[in-house]
């Protein structure tokens, strides 16, 4: 994504080198990037714990007689 982000910024295609706007913009990505890839142990763990803890539907179960 940031190579393909660059790839329209370079000085051939623009004429100039990135404005301090830009590299801002590109620095904040990547960081974003590494934030997300950082938590993905959390977050994987986060849902293992989920799955677990679901019920478990039994969509083929007819209702006992005393429910119907």
């Amino acid at each position: 994504m940031i190579k393909k982000w660059l790839s329209y910024r370079e000085r051939e295609i623009l004429g100039r080198g990135l404005s301090t706007d830009e590299v801002h913009t590109v620095t904040e990505i990547a960081r974003r990037i590494a934030a997300i890839l950082l938590l993905e142990p959390k977050l994987d763990a986060n849902y293992e714990a989920v799955i677990r803890s679901t019920y478990e539907w039994n969509s083929g179960a007819q209702p006992a007689a005393s429910e119907a």
